[in-house]
């Protein structure tokens, strides 16, 4: 309907509905040269909405009862508006998102009722329009239907949830008729989208329909018919998501509300809104943020298999609170916080199956029912956070005696049917496109276990030690013949997700149990197909299914997805409440306003302070393995050393308080009672000299690795290759001096330097050439130990790597030493038998 058409249809229905102003509703349409007035006129149906307006024997103060649920008292009710244009509806569950509530129209409240039969619903109503809501659309309104009431709420905030519709849309979206509703609460409006009140110009899918630019088109939903539209069983021509308006109020105080819907620009084609019964409420859900895998780390548990199941020795992994700082913040703005127990956060052991932490993640959800006398919590998972979520409420131990206990469950990124880029994880230990909080979980455990596993297979080890990894194995078909293209079906892969289909063959119990939104990243390159061949002889026991043809890496990619996880699978269908956002990867999901606003709006917690930056840092990690102790010492001048612990020994798993100056910031030493395996962590170092001063505790051979997540590569990866190691000998009260100069940039490579020169070991009775490190460019010669005669001299080269050739045959239990610039290194004793290297020299 064009300017002149609209103006034209205005004329006549103006004329209708002064004939008809004196019947109780006066129903009239704007140009339909194929119906009459009358046709239009709606009536209740069953397995329909069914809507009573205030012509009848409803009051205003019913209307406002109705609204009000737990946690209100309200008073001074007033409606101002056509009686026609507010009542209660019932029946909407399958239509609106709620069953019952009010509905506030420009037009007739009966006009709502499907099916849609017009393009062009009306009912000029003669009322006036509205200042605040001129304000908030940018034009004139009229047809104003206004409810007011003052309410005292117990507590800080109130919440309600509630649908736009309207019959501008999709012919005059983007123009001035630009319909609008609001929610002011003491004169402010909480009734936004992202900073924008709720109107057909803020939520729409374009005009021409699906044509861009468009406004949220995401939480837009299509009833037009003459655009493919109809099939909702409601007049309206379109519909938002069902949205949520949270605002802060005054405990204990009388509160002033008012709800308030107007036409923009003219009278006609109304709009309505409809709000859903008892949910004005002040009632609050504690929140369990659930993180995911490689978040957490417990190094009892992980190093030593004890206290895994004690939640005081669970604490965030190197790096991986910055990825949730902001939600964290956001939540705390709000009154959450892990003091009021209204936040908790639940670490678990990601290594294992996702079911065998179901137990603990109850007991985690009884402790904070106990803790804050609600009866049920809301649960926000991240990745694999999200499918454990999911896979309690899903389980036979949810609710208890005392019911559900799951309100909301919020999933961000979780990859409901498996993840592709998990594949190389499991068939190969071969760990492709890592992030730094990955790489540095993995890298160290599997350094570490390697170790203690006295060097086997590292496939074998992954699937021993992380089984949670096959969990993640896609259900879809994902592999494909790299000679003919021809898809491998899953079901005949060797390797599959035995979790995942038990799950989404239930996905029924998971609705019925509780209300589900699900956030997914979209725009990043995701590893969505390999396309793999037959592994050779030697690379037997990987690749049982294929291997990956890197050469084809960008076949493997699609854009739909958030650089993990395919935007498919961390979607769940309806009803669960999805939504996509562009650009946002997958670690920066629990970080991203915009994400972030979704989840507390889906959660009904309102909270607007300023954004906070996510934070991901790069880090330096070094891991000591052996009878010593490191200390470390920055630029800066500023240390690490064992007496410096972060949190992680057993007698004392508290984070200490800040440290003092000569302490570098966030840094920790990660030392368990009984393993002589040490980490080192270091984030966001300053450019410059590192010196790392490794002191013998007694005699023995030390390990010293170091990695620096700068360069991690993004290809695949041999992930016992990241590191940088020194292996050589100590004794006690002997101490050895490495040194590396770091740079944020990857062009120019860390490099781990041994200031004191030292010998790599193993070496062999019999050797002719001995191998060490020293510092670049100088002479290094060796020594026998015993009469410091000189058994030969190289140079080490740029990267400190030297290589002597000796004059003699090493004898068996023969002491050398390593000199160079007049610097000793410890002394070495020459064996004949086989000595475990954990990890390969890069």
């Amino acid at each position: 309907m064009n300017q002149k058409l609209r103006t034209l249809a205005y004329i006549i229905i103006t004329c209708i509905t002064i004939i008809a102003l004196l019947q109780p509703l006066a129903i009239s349409t704007a140009q339909a040269p194929k119906r009459t007035p009358a046709s239009l006129q709606k009536f209740n149906s069953p397995n329909a909405l069914s809507v009573q307006d205030l012509t009848g024997s409803l009051t205003p103060q019913d209307i406002a009862n109705i609204l009000v649920g737990q946690g209100v008292t309200i008073s001074n009710v007033t409606f101002i508006g056509a009686n026609v244009s507010s009542g209660t509806f019932s029946g909407g569950a399958d239509i609106i998102g709620f069953d019952a509530g009010v509905v506030l129209t420009s037009g007739a409240a009966r006009n709502v009722i499907g099916p849609n039969q017009s393009d062009y619903i009306t009912l000029i109503n003669q009322m006036p329009g509205d200042p605040s809501l001129t304000a908030l659309s940018g034009y004139p309104t009229y047809d104003a239907a206004i409810l007011e009431f003052d309410f005292v709420p117990v507590g800080d905030h109130v919440s309600f949830q509630f649908v736009f519709a309207s019959d501008e849309y999709n012919e005059y979206v983007r123009s001035q008729f630009n319909d609008v509703f609001g929610f002011f609460i003491n004169g402010l409006n909480c009734a936004q989208v992202e900073g924008s009140p709720v109107s057909v110009n803020t939520i729409n899918n374009g005009n021409p329909f699906g044509v861009p630019p468009n406004e949220h088109p995401e939480l837009y939903i299509n009833n037009d018919l003459t655009d493919g539209g109809g099939s909702i069983d409601t007049e309206m021509d379109g519909l938002t998501k069902v949205l949520t308006c949270a605002s802060a109020v005054t405990p204990n105080q009388p509160n002033h509300l008012k709800l308030a819907i107007a036409d923009a620009s003219d009278h006609i084609l109304d709009s309505s809104v409809f709000i859903k019964a008892a949910s004005i409420t002040t009632e609050r859900r504690p929140v369990i943020l659930v993180p995911g895998m490689t978040a957490s780390a417990n190094w009892p548990c992980f190093l030593k298999e004890i206290g895994c199941n004690l939640d005081i020795l669970w604490i965030w992994m190197f790096t991986a609170e910055g990825y949730y700082t902001p939600l964290i913040r956001r939540l705390n703005e709000a009154g959450y916080t892990e003091g009021n127990h209204f936040l908790s956060i639940f670490f678990y052991d990601w290594r294992q199956p996702i079911e065998d932490n179901i137990a603990r993640l109850k007991a985690r959800i009884d402790a904070v029912k106990t803790a804050t006398g609600k009866p049920k919590v809301d649960l926000i998972g991240h990745s694999m956070g999200g499918l454990l979520s999911r896979a309690y409420v899903q389980s036979s131990q949810y609710g208890g005696d005392d019911g559900d206990d799951v309100a909301h469950l919020v999933t961000l990124g979780s990859p409901h049917t498996g993840a592709s880029q998990s594949y190389p994880y499991w068939e190969a230990a071969h760990f492709y496109e890592m992030d730094t909080v990955e790489m540095l979980a993995f890298s160290t455990l599997m350094a570490y276990y390697m170790k203690e596993d006295l060097n086997p297979i590292p496939v074998f080890v992954l699937r021993d030690r992380f089984p949670s990894t096959q969990d993640l194995l896609p259900t879809f078909n994902y592999l494909y013949r790299d000679d003919t293209n021809g898809q491998i079906y899953e079901s005949s892969m060797i390797h599959r997700n035995y979790f995942l289909p038990g799950l989404n063959a239930d996905i029924s119990t998971l609705f019925s149990r509780t209300s589900v939104a699900t956030f997914a990243g979209l725009g990043k390159s995701t590893t969505e197909r390999f396309y793999a061949k037959n592994r050779n002889f030697w690379e037997w026991p990987n690749w049982d299914d294929g291997k990956p043809n890197w050469d084809r890496q960008a076949e493997f990619k699609s854009t739909q997805g958030d650089g993990t996880v395919l935007t498919s699978s961390a979607k769940l269908p309806s009803p669960a409440y999805t939504r996509d956002f562009d650009n946002v990867a997958h670690g920066a999901l629990p970080g991203n306003n915009d994400v972030i606003n979704a989840i507390l709006a889906f959660l009904d917690i309102s909270v607007a302070p300023p954004p906070v930056q996510q934070v991901q840092q790069q880090a330096l990690a070094f891991y000591l393995d052996g009878p010593a102790q490191a200390t470390v010492t920055d630029p800066l001048g500023r240390i690490l050393s064992p007496s410096i612990k972060a949190n992680v020994n057993l007698s004392d798993p508290v984070r200490p308080d800040p440290a003092p100056a000569d302490v570098i910031p966030g840094a920790e030493y990660i030392q368990v009672p009984g393993v002589a395996f040490q980490l080192l962590f270091i984030p966001s170092p300053v450019e410059g000299k590192f010196t790392i001063q490794v002191n013998g505790n007694s005699s023995g051979v030390y390990s010293l690795g170091m990695l620096d997540t700068n360069e991690a590569p993004t290809t695949t990866t041999d992930i016992t290759q990241l590191w940088d190691v020194a292996k050589t000998q100590t004794e006690s009260s002997v101490t050895a001096t490495y040194a590396l100069t770091y740079t944020s940039s990857t062009a120019t490579p860390t490099i781990l330097i041994a200031e004191t020169p030292e010998i790599q070991l193993p070496v062999w009775k019999g050797s002719t050439v001995v191998t060490g490190r020293a510092l670049p460019g100088s002479t290094v010669e060796i020594h026998d130990a015993n009469s410091n005669v000189l058994l030969g001299t190289g140079v080490a080269d740029a990267t400190g790597h030297f290589s002597v050739d000796l004059v003699a045959l090493l004898a068996y239990r023969q002491r050398i030493y390593a000199r160079a610039s007049g610097v000793n290194g410890v002394a070495v004793i020459v064996d004949a038998h086989m000595s475990y290297l954990p990890i390969n020299v890069r």
